[in-house]
């Protein structure tokens, strides 16, 4: 008997904007968040939209700061952080977010909080190319959360995302065996509402004195992220203060890696270092999905099944084209290298690569699965039972 799941729903995948043309920053040069571009998309169903933009300071000398960052109508997506000449310049930044069937505008926006008076020089902070995409997966684990304005008291911690929000991925049966491990990515916006002054900490970071301090907690212990940037100036420039507002902080996928059937809970603290009470703002996209490769070996079922069947599984490129492994065994209490720990271990692969392993001489629950490949993913899986 043949039992096959299509994980990759390809049928509901679109390509909505491809843009490379690119839109200027305009006059006056400094000036606070301004609308560059909107792009809109229609989602049928429920699904992820990957949007993905490049921003860059179009001066490359001279003294100029300011950022770029996306909304979802009125509700911030991403940012690039704090931006300047030979700094975060130009900045690449994409965010997978989950989104319930509507049609959807997305705004592309900069501001530019500083120019220095003595260059002479013409700056601007211009979007060069805009990427938006849909697609779908089974077996997602997903959180999208806007906190809206909160009041954040000053000199304590201020909970601005809902304490124990919990996430839990459901042991869901496949042909090849049960979910065990679940990649997960991350992607945290946050700032003082005209107030440029956020910084985002990792793990037990000191608070900093003068700023708004943000903390994520992943089961009550402080997070540390892959990749981060404050919004405010690093030297003593203080002009326009209340303009590009908006840091970040984010886990590439396969920063978390989760257990299925178990849970846990995020939550995000703001802790005001400036005088007096402020108000803050933080959204939270976070995705999840055992079909999404990390960088590393993780290992997506527990493999289960008769003797003497073959496991297929299909590996595709997804946001890259990574070279993509496949590993089959388990390591012995005395490892020699791979060669004596794995029955199947097939080249590492760019583009589409099918992958076959018939349990001839070993069992299928005696034995692991294990792939990686950041920026790949698993399409298909299936099994040929005898």
């Amino acid at each position: 008997m043949l039992l096959f799941n299509m994980v990759r729903d390809v049928d509901s995948e679109q390509t909505a904007t491809e843009d490379t043309t690119g839109y200027s920053g305009t006059a006056p040069p400094v000036h606070d968040w301004t609308t560059r571009a909107s792009k809109s998309i229609t989602l049928p169903k429920a699904q992820l939209v990957w949007i993905k933009f490049t921003a860059q300071i179009s001066s490359t000398s001279g003294s100029c700061r300011g950022a770029a960052r996306v909304l979802n109508g009125t509700v911030p997506v991403m940012s690039t952080g704090d931006m300047a000449n030979g700094l975060n310049n130009p900045c690449t930044r994409e965010a997978l977010v989950f989104l319930s069937a509507g049609s959807y505008t997305f705004n592309f926006q900069t501001s530019i909080y500083y120019i220095s008076t003595q260059d002479g020089i013409t700056h601007a902070v211009n979007i060069t190319s805009i990427w938006i995409g849909a697609l779908n997966f089974a077996d997602l684990l997903t959180l999208t959360l806007d906190s809206g304005t909160v009041n954040a008291d000053g000199g304590g911690a201020t909970t601005v995302v809902i304490p124990n929000q919990t996430l839990n991925m459901a042991v869901h049966v496949t042909p090849i065996g049960n979910i065990h491990r679940v990649p997960v990515q991350l992607l945290l916006y946050v700032e003082g509402v005209g107030n440029r002054k956020s910084v985002v900490l990792n793990g037990a970071e000191a608070t900093q004195d003068g700023r708004l301090n943000w903390r994520l907690y992943l089961n009550d212990s402080p997070v540390s992220f892959s990749y981060r940037r404050d919004d405010c100036e690093v030297n003593t420039i203080n002009s326009n203060p209340t303009y590009a507002e908006g840091a970040y902080g984010g886990g590439i996928l396969g920063a978390w890696l989760f257990n299925a059937g178990t849970d846990y809970t995020i939550r995000v603290d703001c802790i005001n270092r400036l005088a007096g009470a402020q108000d803050v703002r933080a959204t939270i996209a976070i995705v999840g999905c055992p079909w999404f490769l990390p960088s590393y070996n993780y290992e997506p079922v527990l493999l289960k099944g008769p003797h003497f069947s073959t496991v297929y599984i299909t590996l595709e490129p997804l946001n890259t084209n990574p070279a993509k492994t496949i590993f089959i065994g388990k390591q012995r209490f005395r490892s020699f290298g791979d060669s004596t720990d794995y029955y199947y271990k097939p080249t590492p692969a760019t583009d589409i690569m099918n992958c076959a392993y018939t349990f001839e001489n070993v069992k299928l629950s005696a034995l692991h699965l294990y792939l990686s490949g950041l920026g790949g993913c698993i399409s298909c899986i299936g099994i040929d039972m005898r």
